[in-house]
Parts: C-alpha cells; structure tokens; sequence
C-alpha cells in the first residue's frame, strides 16, 4: 500500500516538474531569466491593481493640469524643485518634465518624449511576448510529461511482471489518470495563468501608453506656455473615450447623430427653428462639459 502511494505521488512530482519546470526552462533559453521575472513580476502588479486604473488616470489628470497652473504662475524652471516628489509617483512624469526643463526646441522635445513612450511600449511588448510564448510552450510540456509518464508506467508493469511483485489493483489505474492528467496541467497552466496574466498586463500596457501620451501633451503644453484650461480640455476628452465602456460610446454617439440629423418642420417659425440651433453644436461642446 505504501509503495503504491510512493509511486503515485513519484509520477504527479515528476509531472509537475517537468511541465513547470520545462517551462521556465525554455522560457528562460528563449528571453533570459531577468526579462521573466520582470514579466511575472509585471504581470501580478497588473493583476493586483487591476479596478485602479480609472483613479489613477484621474490623478494623473488633476497633476498635470495643476503643474501647468503652477508653471504659468511661477514659470516653467520652477519646476525643477518638485521633481524629486514626482518620480516617486511616475517616472515618465519626472523625466519627461525633466526634458521639457532642459529643451529649447519644442520639436525635439516633442521628438525626445516620443523616443521614450516607444521604448517604453516596446519593453511591455516584450513582458506579453514572455507569457504568450508560456502559454504556448505549458501544453507542448504536459503532452511530454504524460508521453513519459506512459512509458515508466509500461517500464513499471514489466518490471513487476518480471520480479512477480503485486500491486493493489486500484494503482495501474490511478497511475494511468494521473499520466493523462500531465495534459490538464499543462493546459490549465496555459489558459488558467499565462494567458489571463498576458492579456491583462497587455491592458495596461495599453493605459499606460494612453497616460504617457497624456504627459507629452501636458509638457509640450507648457512649454509651448498654452493655457492650463486648454491642456484640461484635452486632456478630459483623452480620458473620455479612453475609460468609458463601449456600449455608452455608442449611446452617445447615436444620440449627437439623431440631434445632428433632425430636421425641423418646414411649418414652424423661423423663432423656432433658431430655438432648436443648439443642439447641431453639441458634439462640438460635449468634450468641454465633460
């Protein structure tokens, strides 16, 4: 009875070892050990603040705009003495405001702060790769692991026959699930962990380069000396369409087209034909009264 347990529990370690461990093994081959960690490291930050987002991006909002305020009251190269407070929040914002302190020329700020939201976007690029290619590789290694497992279990079944030792009858049975259960391992590592974490760490992939597009536009902004209210304009609208669900985007749209298409009866009055003007400008001022 004890050796049946010990053989079971042999067969689900080896199994485990060698989906997990084939696994990170080829993964690490293929993108080396740091670029991995970061990725699963990545991935779990993105898990864990997964509902934060919309609040960081209202943040994020109410910074730039009040640092544009700040900047056109006390000038831009006052700027210089809060920095170190903002690279604790976001490091693109420190740097970026730290480009716009040390550039003259707009266009190669402009060209600078773009460089840096590319290759930011490509190193998250790089984080998904990482988990796509695991979510991949787990079921090409429970396939293995149970073709292994197949083939200790005939090794097994002669070398009982050989030796004339008896096993509990309830053992070749167990032992044969759990070689096919390597399979299921290996799936349930692809589509239960890798792939979510993949696909969720793409997303805020996405809303991070949605906010590092928000702080160019802040710093070209000032540095450009634009009015605060303008970049908030801009900005609101950016957040708008970026953070509100599909189905109310299409709501609004349909409405701004049922106002813009309607057509007053040819029999009113040209008072109130007037009356009804507004409502041809309302796609126009819907992103300032957002």
């Amino acid at each position: 009875m004890m050796l049946s347990v010990g053989l079971l529990a042999s067969k689900l370690l080896l199994a485990l070892s060698v989906v997990a461990g084939g696994t990170a093994l080829s993964l690490r081959l293929s993108f080396g050990w740091p670029l991995c960690q970061q990725a699963w490291q990545a991935a779990m930050v993105a898990v864990q603040h997964a509902q934060a987002q919309h609040h960081k991006a209202t943040t994020l909002l109410r910074q730039l705009v009040d640092l544009a305020f700040y900047a056109r009251g006390h000038g831009l190269l006052a700027l210089d003495g809060i920095l170190p407070a903002l690279s604790a929040n976001s490091c693109f914002l420190e740097r970026s405001l730290h480009a716009t302190l040390n550039t003259v020329d707009v266009t190669q700020l402009q060209h600078k702060l773009t460089l840096a939201q590319h290759q930011h976007a490509q190193h998250q690029a790089a984080l998904v790769e990482v988990l796509e290619q695991g979510s991949t590789t787990a079921p090409t290694m429970g396939l293995l692991s149970t073709l292994l497992g197949l083939g200790l279990l005939a090794a097994e079944l002669a070398a009982t026959q050989a030796l004339h030792l008896t096993l509990p009858g309830f053992y070749w049975p167990l032992a044969a699930l759990a070689c096919l259960g390597c399979s299921t391992l290996g799936l349930g590592l692809a589509y239960g962990l890798c792939l979510p974490m993949a696909k969720r760490l793409q997303q805020q992939a996405q809303q991070q380069h949605l906010h590092h597009h928000a702080v160019i536009e802040a710093c070209l902004s000032m540095a450009q000396q634009q009015h605060p209210l303008r970049l908030q304009e801009r900005l609101e609208a950016l957040l708008l369409y970026a953070y509100t669900p599909l189905q109310e985007l299409s709501g609004l749209a349909e409405g701004v087209k049922e106002k813009a298409d309607f057509q007053p009866n040819p029999s009113h009055s040209v008072k109130q034909q007037g009356a009804l003007a507004p409502s041809h400008t309302f796609a126009a001022s819907f992103g300032r009264e957002a």
